[in-house]
């Protein structure tokens, strides 16, 4: 584990454990097996970096982010330069609830250039959907429905069973 608040001048390549590190970093590579986590863990953090080249082994989890309230309280990280597709075909966002809001939009990464699409993307711990537009991955959280709406459907269920039963009888 790698953590603190700091700048790292050079090049860091985590093949193994975590990086929690808020502050600057030169070019970043992120191995499968390694993961980065802006911030210590429950923490929000950012952390600027040269560039960022994220190799995956389309399982586990490489970016850790935590979700606040809004986006001030919530994890970020800033490159300067590319946000590259190394080796991998899915690549796995972990996110921990540090107070998230539902139907928000967390700019999670923004950078210069990249060769990500939007479907090399997916996540745990939270449900929603990514968006990537020239200069930014964002996540937005899944909405929760509002009270009436689940009483509508409960309506509708209940109802469909009374029916259902009145047919069984009849």
């Amino acid at each position: 584990v790698l953590s603190g608040t700091g700048t790292f001048v050079n090049t860091i390549t985590v093949n193994g454990g975590l990086v929690t590190s808020t502050g600057t970093a030169g070019a970043v590579t992120l191995n499968a097996g390694g993961a980065i986590s802006p911030g210590d863990t429950g923490t929000a953090g950012a952390l600027t970096a040269d560039s960022l080249t994220w190799n995956s082994d389309n399982s586990i989890s490489g970016l850790h982010f935590d979700l606040g309230v809004d986006t001030a309280a919530s994890d970020t990280i800033s490159l300067t330069g590319a946000f590259t597709k190394g080796t991998g075909s899915t690549f796995v966002f972990a996110f921990s609830d540090a107070g998230y809001a539902p139907s928000v939009t967390y700019t999670l990464l923004s950078f210069d250039s990249t060769d990500f699409s939007l479907g090399d993307f997916s996540a745990t711990g939270i449900a929603g959907t990514f968006s990537l537009t020239g200069t930014d991955l964002s996540f937005t959280t899944a909405a929760i429905p509002e009270p009436a709406t689940c009483a509508a459907v409960l309506g509708v269920l209940a109802l469909a069973g009374v029916v259902c039963r009145r047919r069984l009888r009849g």
